[in-house]
């Protein structure tokens, strides 16, 4: 994880739906964050999270038929 947080990085994701998304620009690219926690309940101990975040001025690309890339 050490190395994620260390650079900047464009995103190929598949949002709830099943459509993949090309997320990130080359002046906007996504930031890797993580969040661990050792929290009181069973679920939250030793747990991390982690999430990529940018802001970018255009959508992002929806890509269709993956399977055959």
């Amino acid at each position: 994880m050490e190395a994620l947080e260390r650079g900047l990085w464009y995103v190929l994701a598949v949002d709830g739906n099943g459509q993949v998304h090309w997320c990130g620009q080359e002046d906007a690219l996504m930031l890797f964050a993580t969040n661990k926690t050792s929290g009181r309940s069973v679920s939250e101990r030793n747990g991390t999270s982690f999430t990529f975040t940018c802001i970018q001025d255009e959508p992002t690309i929806f890509i269709e038929n993956i399977e055959e890339i």
